[in-house]
């Protein structure tokens, strides 16, 4: 019996539910250390008290709570205030990947890819696979592909083109590599 191609296939996870959901997750937890740390300050001196209103209110065990008013190393209790601050700033990081992804998600459906052409290389800003392609007539000189790997451009055998992740800086090198300051003028889709 044959093994199956797909044994180590991953499921392919959508970057914007996935970033929701990861956003979702930190926004919870940040409340949760907040709500904790209020019980944690209000129940400073009394800690059996505190860990069973903790215990209670969040469904966790008595010695799990009692843990929260151990102080650690530098005498704090409760959740530091660089684990909230570090969870703040990935929600921040969170918050701008969502509307990143969205606008591109927006731009792939509106536009799906757009081509341009400069000189005879075609570029292609695919817009539903975050990619910008520049398609050679035939295999570029040494150097142009020097070049083009400098830049992070891979070549794939798929779509028999070169291409990296389309970004602001995807856009500036490949300017810089075609020697073009703007790409104007699509090609026309038929």
């Amino acid at each position: 019996m044959k093994k199956s191609v797909l044994k180590g296939y991953k499921k392919q996870v959508d970057p914007l539910e996935k970033a929701k959901n990861d956003l979702k997750k930190r926004e919870e937890a940040q409340v949760f250390y907040t709500e904790v740390n209020k019980i944690v300050r209000k129940y400073k001196a009394n800690h059996a008290e505190g860990a069973k209103i903790l215990s209670e209110k969040y469904n966790i065990s008595i010695d799990k709570a009692l843990t929260i008013f151990k102080p650690d190393f530098a005498g704090r209790i409760g959740f530091p205030a660089y684990v909230m601050q570090n969870n703040n700033g990935n929600i921040k990081r969170l918050r701008e990947r969502v509307a990143t992804l969205e606008k591109m998600a927006t731009k792939a459906d509106n536009i799906g890819s757009q081509k341009y052409q400069a000189g005879d290389v075609v570029v292609e800003y695919n817009y539903t696979d975050a990619r910008i392609r520049l398609f050679y007539p035939s295999k570029p000189d040494s150097e142009t592909i020097s070049k083009l790997k400098k830049n992070a451009f891979k070549w794939s055998p798929f779509n028999q083109a070169w291409q990296r992740q389309l970004t602001g800086n995807a856009e500036y090198a490949t300017e810089n590599i075609l020697g073009v300051k703007y790409l104007q003028n699509p090609i026309k889709q038929s």
